[in-house]
């Protein structure tokens, strides 16, 4: 127990034991291995370089030939007529790039429409203000309503207890 405990503390304090274990060499790896690293765990940055290179090269060897990429296509419906056809993923892209622009356009159309119906409204509308305050201003203000006046707006307005 007080060998491990000893490693443990060696791994604590940063030092390498001189005995390292075998690492599990992959079958594509290349024979050639870069020069073994100093026993105090540094190496020096032209040794580095030189590992990070056979590493490389042993990544590109190991990697299998790839087939040549097969360009994207999409089966899709077109909504008008029904018929389904096959786009590639640059022409589905370009497609749906010219609908988007096509919506931002009639998005844009639509709120000028509503500016414009925005602004003809308050026209109006000050209009008829201007209308009511005119026609307002013009009543004389000695009317006077008798009693009369009420009792006959009363008799034509009901009709057999119903209103007109």
């Amino acid at each position: 127990m007080s060998s491990s405990l000893a490693s443990a503390k060696r791994r604590r304090a940063g030092i390498q034991s001189t005995q390292q274990p075998n690492p599990v060499a992959p079958a594509a790896a290349p024979a050639a291995v870069a020069p073994a690293a100093p026993t105090n765990g540094r190496m020096s940055l032209p040794q580095l370089l030189n590992n990070l290179e056979s590493r490389l090269k042993a990544v590109e060897i190991a990697k299998p030939e790839t087939a040549p990429e097969v360009p994207l296509s999409f089966t899709v419906t077109d909504p008008e007529t029904g018929t389904e056809r096959k786009m590639s993923l640059s022409d589905y892209m370009t497609d749906m790039d010219n609908k988007f622009f096509m919506l931002a356009e009639e998005i844009t159309s639509i709120k000028d429409i509503v500016v414009k119906l925005q602004s003809f409204t308050m026209e109006v509308n000050k209009t008829l203000m201007e209308e009511r305050v005119r026609i307002l201003s013009d009543v004389p203000e000695n009317i006077k309503i008798t009693k009369d006046d009420v009792e006959e707006k009363e008799e034509t307005t009901f009709v057999k207890g119903s209103e007109i």
